[in-house]
């Protein structure tokens, strides 16, 4: 009979704990409502009475922010900046280097050509009756003893007319032409004969090309040679070609064997002028 009554007591124990619980919640909940009701408000009465202290309490941390968020802005936008000058340094200069080049490519140009319109007292350069023309090729790019030239019949160049170089001096003919190029045949070319002279006195000769920029002679006629004496072609005055290097003999043969320098280096020519007529 205990039993029964026990758990009876207990349960009934139970009930008034939740009970108890659920209304001491209840009461937090209210107090909670009531204190965040009492604050409102008093801060409602606080505001009608005194306006301007919100205004007083808040700047500080309004202006804090507002200079927190200038600071940051300047800082990104001086890197921002920075960024930017740095790209403009660099397109500066990769311009300074670009002109730099232009110039020198010009600077070599202009040195070409003073040295090819320095000429002499022989010299056709420059007075109307020739054409200037860039070599495009030459050896070992082109057939040995043959240029390209950038000009061709749309600017007059014909078949059979004199090449010169610096100072007038010739150096082949016309041999093809196109509308805007032109190949020339090098005095030098191996085989190639040419009539021409020696010497102050105009010693007759033949000259004759070895390859490779070198020329050959035999005289016409007996006479003393010496190494250093000027080889000319034919032509409006004297035209020289090149100086004589040395003379060899040959028992077997009446007449010696001259060898010629070529006034000037075939293999780094740039520019070349061509005489407007051909050549008879």
């Amino acid at each position: 009979m205990k039993k029964p009554f026990l758990r009876r007591l207990n349960n009934g124990s139970r009930r008034s704990s939740l009970a108890y619980d659920a209304s001491s919640s209840s009461g937090s909940a209210m107090w909670i409502y009531g204190s965040l009701v009492a604050v409102i408000v008093i801060l409602i009465i606080v505001r009608a009475l005194l306006p301007d202290i919100f205004v007083s309490i808040a700047s500080p941390p309004w202006r804090l922010g507002t200079n927190l968020t200038a600071s940051v802005g300047n800082i990104f936008g001086g890197l921002d900046s920075k960024q930017k000058v740095l790209i403009q340094n660099a397109a500066l200069l990769e311009q300074v280097n670009i002109l730099t080049n232009e110039n020198q490519v010009l600077t070599a140009r202009s040195q070409d050509l003073t040295t090819l319109l320095g000429g002499s007292e022989n010299t056709v350069v420059g007075n109307g009756n020739t054409i200037l023309a860039g070599v495009l090729a030459g050896p070992p790019v082109s057939p040995y003893d043959e240029l390209t030239i950038a000009a061709g019949t749309e600017e007059g160049i014909k078949i059979g007319a004199f090449v010169y170089s610096r100072g007038g001096i010739p150096i082949g003919t016309i041999t093809q032409s196109s509308a805007h190029s032109a190949h020339v045949s090098l005095f030098s070319t191996s085989g190639r004969k040419s009539s021409g002279w020696i010497g102050v006195n105009r010693v007759p000769l033949i000259l004759k090309g070895e390859g490779a920029g070198s020329f050959e002679a035999v005289l016409t006629a007996s006479t003393t040679i010496t190494a250093g004496d000027m080889v000319y072609l034919p032509g409006p005055g004297a035209l020289p070609i090149g100086t004589v290097l040395r003379t060899d003999t040959d028992p077997s043969s009446p007449t010696p064997v001259i060898h010629i320098q070529p006034l000037v280096n075939l293999f780094s020519i740039t520019w070349v002028e061509v005489s407007r007529s051909a050549s008879s």
